[in-house]
């Protein structure tokens, strides 16, 4: 479905959102036409109303897709000024920018594209604490739209969010009124013993004259509550994806030489290191094969400094493909971008977080009639354990700068208390002071409650993973899943 006809569906009037301070979650599945209402419908509106509005993406690869649209809206329009401004979380983080909240203050709409960015990335990313505190301060200024396919844990954060900072000025108002009631019981106290203090009437008289007009007992009203809508189509198919597991390297290196050559492969991998050495693995393969002439390329979030990286990246921006057999590649494609070539038949995820691997699985547009082949490892119990370790190690390490004001940090650092990487993963600088980010603590805490529940899923069934997963696709496990191999060896 749509997204405007989901929207329609939800019975909200587009048009209208942009007359009250409103925050909406907008849950629209990769394909359900994002990218027309947003660059489309929505600066159509802005043109008529004669307004402006922003649209703020997570990567600057998606930036550039976006300007390119932009433009073509104006060629179409014949306009000269686009009521668009398109710009990246990054910007906003950014202490340069001083004129950005000005302007976003200003827009009918603020578009926050791949909203899930505020709880994705924010373990890698610390500072994006502040796009977040700068954006939800936009709350009862504009109108917000946070766009996603995968929510998440982004409703969860919302959710502890407004509840603290509804609670938050629900006390601040309570302790207001109560300062008023105190100064009124004491203005009253005062005139009693004073003239007025047997004429009633002329007691109230005087109260409203003299002291009610000035606002001085007349607190404003109580505060409305931050809330936020949802409008979604909250359970996607996933019927188009074939779901296969292997159980090494060996094995996926495998199933890659011996697949029909038409077919392309797109494999998603956590770690540079990880990504080259599998290029390689391939390619040797690939070389062993006899005349076989595929080719592999590896793409990383240094694709600007490689023009053979930057070349693939302008291929899929333009045209929705790669010309390459495989492509291998980090979380630089695993959101915004999209890839429509039919003969990329193949794709391959190992992630233990549903978000992520949902993004990455659609990457990939897929029309009526297309299938997937979709390849997971099997998954170890070990490997689980290890990724467990590693994020206790890290909060361990990070324990003396947990909490601390940006002295307390500095003198942290300087006394050698904390580790370097430690400092980079729940602190970020502001004014050349360095913070500690609640909110990359949250993530890192979600990251290793998530990490705790697989590694005891998997203490209980070896095949825990692949269950999980089946779950995510809302697939049988029993009926739905296609076995490569049946002995576990890595992940």
């Amino acid at each position: 479905m749509y997204l405007t006809e989901i929207i329609r569906e939800s019975g909200q009037k587009v048009e209208e959102w942009g007359e009250g301070k409103n925050m909406i979650l907008l849950e629209a599945p990769t394909g359900s036409g994002k990218t027309y209402f947003v660059q489309r419908i929505l600066p159509e509106l802005c043109r008529q109303n004669d307004s402006q509005m922003a649209i703020i993406v997570n990567r600057r690869i998606l930036r550039e897709q976006m300007e390119r649209y932009d433009k073509e809206y104006m060629l179409e329009n014949n306009l000269t000024v686009s009521p668009v401004k398109i710009m990246t979380y990054q910007q906003i983080e950014s202490d340069q920018d001083k004129k950005i909240l000005d302007y976003l203050e200003n827009c009918e709409f603020v578009v926050l594209d791949e909203a899930h960015y505020l709880v994705s990335d924010i373990r890698f990313n610390p500072a994006a604490q502040k796009s977040f505190l700068k954006l939800m301060g936009l709350m009862d200024k504009t109108c917000l739209l946070l766009m996603t396919a995968t929510p998440g844990n982004l409703r969860l954060l919302l959710n502890e969010y407004l509840d603290w900072w509804n609670q938050k000025r629900e006390d601040e108002y309570s302790q207001k009124s109560a300062e008023y009631k105190e100064r009124e019981a004491q203005h009253i106290a005062d005139l009693s013993d004073g003239s007025l203090s047997g004429d009633v009437e002329a007691l109230e008289s005087y109260h409203e004259s003299e002291l009610y007009e000035d606002g001085w007992f007349d607190p404003d009203p109580p505060p409305e509550p931050y809330h936020y809508k949802v409008i979604g189509q909250p359970i996607q198919d996933y019927s188009y994806v074939t779901l296969n597991c292997y159980s090494s390297q060996e094995d996926l290196i495998n199933e890659i030489i011996n697949s029909p050559q038409r077919q392309k492969w797109l494999i998603f991998v956590a770690l540079k290191k990880e990504g080259k050495e599998l290029k390689k693995e391939i390619e040797k393969a690939f070389k062993n094969n006899g005349p076989d002439k595929r080719k592999v390329a590896f793409l990383s979030s240094d694709f600007r400094k490689d023009a053979e990286m930057q070349k693939i990246i302008e291929e899929i921006v333009k045209k929705g493909s790669f010309k390459e057999s495989v492509l291998i590649c980090t979380s630089v494609l695993d959101n915004g971008i999209t890839i429509s070539d039919s003969r990329v038949k193949n794709i391959v995820i190992n992630e233990s977080d549903e978000c992520e691997f949902k993004q990455m699985l659609g990457r990939r547009i897929v029309k009526a009639g297309e299938t997937i082949n979709l390849f997971i490892c099997e998954g170890k119990l070990s490997y689980f354990k290890r990724c467990r370790k590693r994020e206790y190690n890290d909060f361990i390490k990070a324990v003396p700068i947990l909490g601390k004001t940006p002295s307390e940090i500095c003198t942290a650092i300087l006394q050698k208390e904390v580790t370097w990487k430690a400092v980079e993963e729940f602190t970020y600088i502001e004014r050349s002071d360095r913070h500690f980010s609640k909110l990359a603590y949250w993530a890192h805490s979600k990251h290793y409650v998530r990490l705790n529940d697989m590694v005891q899923a998997m203490e209980n069934d070896e095949r825990a993973y692949v269950k999980i997963v089946c779950g995510w696709l809302l697939k049988d496990h029993n009926s739905d899943v296609i076995y490569h191999h049946d002995i576990f060896s890595s992940f």
